[in-house]
């Protein structure tokens, strides 16, 4: 009888890996939690730089706010009191009650505050593009002690702590649970709707939210943008209440992405940044705390390449910003515009940098002191110094006036 010889490393070829799926995903969830557990050594950086450095004080601008829109912040900051209340009751205290048990929406509520203690004026990382009302009770910018910070005055940068800082655990979460609400009529409507026809539901709704939520708010005075595009991309251009449709549309986009993180889910009823916690070898409360920190990874990802990142290419393009923002010191804040040393952005103003040569308000040419000007040797305006002045007074050696 015929024999055939097995060798020993194809009985072990034949073996199925260890390596399942259900090791992979057991992984997923433990680098989310990493990139999460990053972003929160973030905050403690940025908030601890902040505090240490003694820029927790209220930034210019509040002395010369018209009575009315002092006002309207105040009822701002109420309704957005009002709704934070309404996700935490409905969203937290309740299903603690019924379940005894941290639920998703309970962890999405942190993750959605710590989300907003890392990166909502990080649209200014690198120029102006919008500013808050000083009549918000604020005291500076935690976020904006972020390593390597560009746009000029960042101390000045009035980050709402109240309107802003209980907005994305309240009316932002709201607004993913109104989406994937939507979502719910819509597949229940439509059969054969698949995944991308959702998530398209899903972006318009929070595009035409965005817009019924964010021109009101404006119209009194909330925010305002310093940029906007062309006549036609613009609504009210030239208004202190001027909406940029890019800004509806990215923020639209960031928002329903953040909507679709909680809408869809695995058959265990986790999100693509939990999948994998059965798999951990933890206490609860340990695996809790993994769940949050992975969902503030994901969500800090998502609004940082949906909406951040965009916004440091949509500076670059900005119209000049308009009188009815740059001379108002409740909207410029110190800055840039009148009262500082830093012209207020726009197509032919060079971007000024924090420390940096820069244009002033009147048009002239501002060198700090210290600032690293190149040697006259090797300058290009030795022969003609006027020409490095550009607007303003130069000194017979060609460099320009040097500024306090």
């Amino acid at each position: 009888m015929a024999t055939t010889d097995v060798r020993p490393e194809e009985v072990v070829a034949a073996r199925p890996s260890i390596t399942t799926t259900e090791t992979r995903k057991a992984k997923a969830v433990k680098w989310w939690a990493v990139v999460g557990g990053g972003f929160v050594a973030l905050i403690i950086y940025m908030w601890t730089s902040w505090l240490v450095q003694g820029h927790a004080h209220a930034v210019p601008g509040r002395e010369n706010i018209p009575t009315w829109m002092l006002v309207a912040d105040r009822v701002q900051e109420g309704i957005v009191i009002a709704f934070l209340v309404a996700a935490i009751w409905y969203f937290g205290v309740k299903p603690w009650r019924k379940e005894r048990r941290v639920t998703l929406d309970m962890l999405l509520i942190g993750a959605w505050l710590l989300t907003y203690m890392v990166q909502d004026p990080w649209e200014n990382f690198t120029s102006i593009t919008y500013s808050y009302n000083a009549g918000f009770f604020n005291l500076g910018c935690p976020q904006c002690h972020a390593p390597f910070w560009n746009s000029p005055n960042p101390q000045n940068f009035g980050e709402p702590l109240i309107f802003i800082g209980l907005m994305y655990p309240g009316v932002l979460f709201l607004g993913t649970v109104l989406a994937c609400k939507v979502m719910d009529k819509a597949k229940a409507r439509f059969a054969g709707i698949g995944t991308a026809g959702l998530m398209g539901i899903c972006f318009g709704t929070m595009f035409l939210l965005d817009f019924l939520l964010e021109i009101p708010a404006m119209r009194f005075g909330g925010w305002v943008w310093w940029w906007a595009g062309p006549q036609w991309g613009t609504l009210f251009k030239g208004q202190y209440f001027q909406q940029p449709l890019l800004e509806a549309v990215a923020w639209g986009f960031c928002w329903g992405a953040l909507a679709c993180l909680r809408y869809f889910k695995n058959d265990k009823g986790q999100t693509v940044a939990e999948r994998g916690i059965e798999k951990i070898k933890a206490t609860p409360k340990q695996k809790t705390a993994l769940r949050l920190l992975a969902l503030v990874g994901a969500m800090n990802v998502i609004f940082f390449f949906c909406y951040t990142l965009p916004y440091q290419v949509f500076g670059l393009k900005a119209s000049q910003t308009p009188d009815s923002i740059c001379g108002k010191s409740y909207f410029n804040t110190g800055l840039a515009g009148p009262g500082t040393s830093y012209a207020c952005p726009g197509p032919d103003t060079p971007m000024g940098r924090k420390h940096s040569v820069r244009i002033t308000p009147d048009g002239k040419l501002y060198v700090p002191p210290g600032a690293n000007l190149p040697d006259q040797k090797y300058s290009p305006y030795k022969s003609n110094p006027t020409d490095l002045c550009l607007v303003g007074d130069c000194s017979p050696s060609g460099n320009a006036p040097r500024g306090d």
